[in-house]
């Protein structure tokens, strides 16, 4: 008996840690939501204002590597990441800036390059206002990023550990009661 309360315990505990766990070799990919809100540039006369989503795979010293970028700025679609002088789209959620002072760089559907990016010393500025370089000119943007929520499966796997913690937690409340008896 005691066999059997100890292996449910194994189980209970270590299956949903072990399920989602990622192995060694596979890369961390997060799902970003984004906003970006500044002054006028570039042909957008109201301000620059956008929001949308990105996806970007987890580096070294904190820096995560944009894969994709959508949704719109100024009412433009986005088409995708570029190069726009010479961005590196990296980006660094966990620390004091954002993006670094290459930038993240994308192209509008009207064919204009966009390029986020950070040029002020520290203590100097807030750290989300960056410099937002258009295709025609450039002005100061605030950028921030916010982790999208878990994926579902992640959530089905804790919800699952936690029924199997409670099942035994009862399982060992009854089989208590019944020695007492």
């Amino acid at each position: 008996m005691k066999f059997v309360r100890a292996a449910a315990l194994i189980i209970g505990v270590a299956l949903p840690t072990i399920a989602t766990m990622a192995p060694a070799s596979a890369a961390v990919q997060e799902t970003f939501d984004w906003t970006v809100t500044g002054m006028p540039f570039d042909g957008f006369g109201a301000g620059l204002s956008g929001n949308g989503e990105l996806t970007a795979t987890e580096s070294t010293n904190g820096s995560w590597i944009v894969n994709t970028v959508s949704g719109s700025v100024g009412g433009v679609a986005i088409e995708g990441l570029a190069n726009f002088l010479g961005s590196d789209n990296l980006i660094f959620p966990t620390g004091a800036t954002l993006v670094d002072d290459h930038g993240l760089g994308f192209l509008l559907a009207n064919g204009k390059d966009v390029d986020i990016f950070s040029e002020f010393s520290e203590g100097l500025m807030p750290s989300n206002i960056y410099t937002v370089e258009g295709t025609n000119s450039n002005g100061t943007a605030s950028f921030t990023l916010v982790a999208a929520v878990p994926e579902p499966s992640t959530w089905a796997m804790m919800i699952l550990g936690f029924v199997g913690l409670g099942f035994m937690t009862y399982r060992r409340k009854n089989t208590t009661a019944l020695r007492a008896a």
